[in-house]
C-alpha cells in the first residue's frame, strides 16, 4: 500500500508541476496581451501620422 503511494506520488507531483507551468504560461499570455494591443495601437497611430 505505502509502496504504491510512493511510486504514484512523484508522477502526480510531476503532472501538477506541468499543469502549474502551463497555467502560469497562459496567465502571462493573458496578462501581456492587452499590453501588446495598446502598443500596436500606438504604433499604428504613429505610422498613420
Amino acid at each position: 500500500m505505502l509502496r504504491e503511494v510512493f511510486v504514484y506520488f512523484p508522477q502526480s507531483q510531476f503532472i501538477w508541476m506541468g499543469l502549474y507551468e502551463v497555467f502560469t504560461f497562459l496567465y502571462f499570455i493573458i496578462e501581456l496581451e492587452p499590453v501588446e494591443i495598446t502598443l500596436s495601437k500606438r504604433y499604428y497611430a504613429c505610422e498613420s501620422n
